[in-house]
């Protein structure tokens, strides 16, 4: 029988060996919960010890290293033993606990070494290329971009990104800033918008923007002495951030502050292909309100669109169109804001992928009560085999996807 395939549903998953045991425990991510939960998968009995975990997004499977071992893993926790993958002179390559797979079924093994292992997971027998680095990585794990196609990974101890490139063997590091990381790195994965999430042995999750190469701290998580974790990169991503507009506006004569949203939608481009009839609705009068938290009236006005990462915003009118290679029209009714008929093209910057940036001001009526209100937006027309419908996550938490939360204190809003 064959093994079951996982979804590309955004989930992020970790191999772990639990106290006294020496086979890894597959599980699932909660990252709905404060700390992060698990769902383990499987038991412990398929009697193999991994690391090296990748998630193939072609066939839906996980992959690891188990000793000289390339194995499969399937959506039950169940592992296959696909053989000892051979060198071009007949040797086998003994341990790996540092990899991932990426796009064209490969999948990218190292040993804490100056020597990158590729192997074609097409292959039958299973063989290794081998990439000879600049220099040594001294890393725990590493995850494959799919926004540039390489390798990154943390380095604890020197607080640094290292960005491997398996296309020349280069490996180049950059400083990271923000929250202080305790621990090695031991599970690192990407999201398709191409932010970076290292989970440390000790049992802390963070995000990295690369952008701006700046760490934050999420959530805490249980800790591991053996950690090494994977996630599907093709699920698309929906992000809603508020922020406290400085113009005031007269409203039935107070002055009450409008919230300024901004919106970030965006996919990594499976088979180098756009996303076209896409449909974002957000109304915060109405609908997508969790925790039964109290609605808040309002208008929306002043959308502006950039396709360059922020750089430049290009202001739609209602009942307008967004910029060349989006499309879409923009309908404004009060409280709710709809752009229908959209696309995300395939490439930006010459580079897989695209991320398209929104904002729009939300003036809530003077009559909002203070209270602290939350909703999330949509996204429809997201093909099933990527996870379907999406709902929005508010990226400044270690929740996903959860609601962005606006508290009102008299007439002055406050994030929380």
């Amino acid at each position: 029988m064959a093994q079951p395939t996982f979804s590309c549903d955004g989930a992020a998953y970790v191999g772990q060996k639990p106290p006294g045991v020496n086979f890894q425990q597959l599980s699932k991510l909660d990252t709905s919960t404060n700390p992060i939960g698990f769902t383990n998968i499987g038991g412990t009995n398929h009697g193999f010890g991994y690391n090296a975990i990748g998630f193939n997004v072609n066939d839906g499977y996980l992959y690891a290293k188990s000793g000289r071992r390339v194995v499969r893993i399937g959506s039950d926790g169940s592992v296959t033993n696909l053989g000892e993958p051979t060198l071009p002179n007949g040797n086998t390559v003994s341990g790996g606990f540092i990899g991932d797979v990426g796009f064209n079924d490969k999948f990218y093994v190292m040993t804490n070494s100056t020597t990158l292992y590729e192997v074609d997971l097409n292959n039958s027998p299973l063989t290794y290329k081998v990439i000879t680095l600049n220099q040594r990585p001294q890393t725990a794990d590493f995850a494959f971009n799919p926004r540039d196609q390489k390798l990154y990974a943390v380095q604890s101890n020197s607080k640094q990104l290292v960005i491997v490139d398996p296309a020349s063997g280069q490996v180049t590091t950059r400083p990271l800033t923000g929250d202080q990381f305790q621990g090695a790195q031991g599970a690192v994965f990407f999201d398709s918008n191409g932010t970076l999430f290292p989970y440390s042995n000790s049992g802390r999750l963070y995000r990295v923007d690369l952008s701006t190469d700046i760490m934050t701290y999420l959530a805490p998580a249980a800790s591991s002495r053996s950690n090494d974790g994977a996630s599907c990169i093709l699920r698309p991503i929906l992000e809603k951030k508020a922020t406290p507009n400085t113009e005031q506006i007269a409203i039935s004569g107070n002055l009450v502050p409008p919230i300024l949203y901004t919106f970030s939608v965006g996919h990594a481009a499976a088979n180098n292909s756009p996303l076209t009839g896409l449909d974002f609705v957000d109304n915060p009068a109405l609908f997508n309100n969790p925790g039964n938290t109290p609605v808040y009236d309002g208008t929306w006005q002043n959308v502006e669109f950039s396709v360059d990462g922020g750089s430049t915003w290009t202001s739609v009118a209602n009942g307008g169109t967004g910029p060349s290679g989006i499309g879409g029209t923009v309908a404004i009714a009060g409280s709710e804001l709809k752009i229908t008929n959209f696309t995300l093209p395939a490439t930006q910057n010459g580079e897989p992928g695209f991320t398209l940036l929104f904002r729009a001001e939300y003036d809530p009526v003077d009559t909002l009560p203070p209270g602290s209100y939350q909703n999330q937006a949509e996204v429809t027309g997201i093909p099933n085999s990527l996870g379907g419908r999406l709902i929005s996550d508010d990226p400044t938490t270690g929740a996903t996807p959860d609601p962005t939360t606006v508290e009102f204190f008299g007439l002055s809003p406050i994030l929380s």
